[in-house]
């Protein structure tokens, strides 16, 4: 975009150049045109009056001209110079140009037809005239040189910011694919205000990873401190269950299960979403993971007589966390096979798009997500109407989505007249 408007610009310059410089031109030669048919109309006046050689004895004097009158065109009458120019130069058609070589002064001429055979060339000296030309010509180049510096600097000028620009954006997108707020933008120079803005960026960044690291220290200390004695209140509650014979503590020991099951979910929720690389990343085939997962939850499945069916391609491969993959798919079973009543089916399909990327839907005949309340299933803890009854902490689909966004994937809903269906795009 710089390099097109530096061209447009210099393309600008040039026309704009050129016009002064032929309407500069144009408007020289008519003045030289002017003056002349004006001397022309002045002699030929005198001619008919029968006083042609008194006036133009006298406008021999005028040092400014020239004259030279001839008989059939070559037969010397009068005038200042007794020849025709031999080193003329032409204006323009009938406009000629020379220098006189005792005074070096520069004429503009032209030949002029009177009667009685004779012709008349008169010359007027324009020295000045030319001398105001070149100025303007000068100025005009002068202009056009500045105009043409001022392109180059702007050209310069809107490399760095656009170079800047990017890096800054770059950057920063950077931090939101990875989640990690420890990198900065790069700064080499301290006299723009592009690297002014980059240092007080940095700070800022600064500041927010000090406090999303507070933060983090905070959640995981409330979740290491509660999670001690939370698991050894769980254990004397084993013991006591064993003379418990109203099953009271079973009713507790599940309830301590549940809530170290929620601690758990955010711990590893965050733990993926704040994770500074892919370091577990390495080579894997989603349609296996897949296999292992409907294979997990086949038994579940056949006892609520609900039927999973698949479609998936022959093979997979794709470069990711499987152990995550896992936990991925898992939930979203777990899911649809949690909200999917007797007697229902999930399909499960496995497919690659246009773009080489593999998509997978997970369609069960459930009682669906009603789409007002599909933009918020992914916050922590959220969990709808229809789902309050039923086992869960609501951090299901918002592991599912860190997943998701770790391996830079999509995740949408789409909502069916019976059921819900999810779509993973990796």
């Amino acid at each position: 975009m710089a390099l097109l408007f530096t061209v447009i610009l210099g393309l600008a310059s040039g026309i704009l150049g050129y016009s002064g410089y032929y309407l500069n031109r144009n408007h020289f030669i008519l003045g030289m045109e002017e003056i002349l048919d004006t001397e022309y109309h002045y002699l030929k006046g005198a001619e008919n009056r029968g006083q042609l050689q008194v006036i133009l004895n006298e406008q021999l004097q005028n040092p400014n001209r020239i004259y030279l009158l001839t008989r059939d065109k070559n037969l010397f009458v009068a005038g200042n110079i007794t020849s025709y120019p031999a080193e003329a130069q032409q204006l323009k058609d009938g406009l000629i140009y020379f220098t006189q070589e005792n005074t070096e002064n520069i004429y503009a001429a032209k030949s002029y037809e009177l009667g009685n055979r004779l012709t008349i060339l008169i010359g007027s000296n324009m020295s000045d005239l030319i001398y105001t030309e070149r100025v303007i010509l000068w100025m005009g180049a002068a202009t056009i040189l500045l105009m043409m510096l001022v392109i180059i600097v702007s050209y310069l000028i809107s490399t760095f910011v656009v170079s800047r620009t990017n890096h800054i954006a770059e950057t920063a997108r950077t931090i939101m694919e990875t989640g990690d707020l420890s990198r900065r933008i790069i700064i080499d120079s301290r006299w723009d205000d592009l690297s002014n803005m980059a240092f007080v960026l940095n700070n800022l960044l600064g500041r927010i990873e000090e406090l999303m690291s507070g933060i983090r220290r905070v959640a995981d200390n409330i979740a290491h401190d509660l999670r001690t004695p939370l698991t050894r209140l769980r254990n004397n509650l084993e013991i006591l269950n064993k003379n418990d014979q109203y099953n009271r503590v079973e009713t507790l020991i599940n309830d301590a299960d549940h809530i170290l099951s929620t601690f758990q979910a955010v711990l590893r929720i965050s733990k993926i979403e704040n994770a500074p690389s892919k370091e577990h990343f390495k080579g894997c085939d989603l349609k296996e993971i897949l296999n292992d997962v409907i294979e997990l939850y086949d038994p579940l499945a056949i006892e609520k007589s609900i039927r999973i069916q698949s479609d998936m391609v022959p093979s997979a491969p794709y470069f990711g966390d499987a152990n995550l993959l896992f936990q991925m798919y898992a939930n979203l079973l777990d899911n649809a096979l949690k909200f999917t009543p007797a007697g229902g089916d999930i399909q499960i399909s496995l497919a690659q798009n246009e773009q080489q990327k593999y998509l997978t839907v997970i369609q069960d005949s459930g009682i669906g997500i009603p789409e007002e309340d599909q933009k918020y299933v992914f916050d922590r803890f959220y969990r709808g109407e229809k789902s309050r009854s039923s086992e869960g902490n609501g951090l299901g689909l918002s592991l599912v989505q860190a997943v998701v966004q770790l391996h830079s994937g999509r995740i949408s809903l789409e909502s069916h007249e019976k059921g819900l269906g999810v779509i993973i795009t990796l």
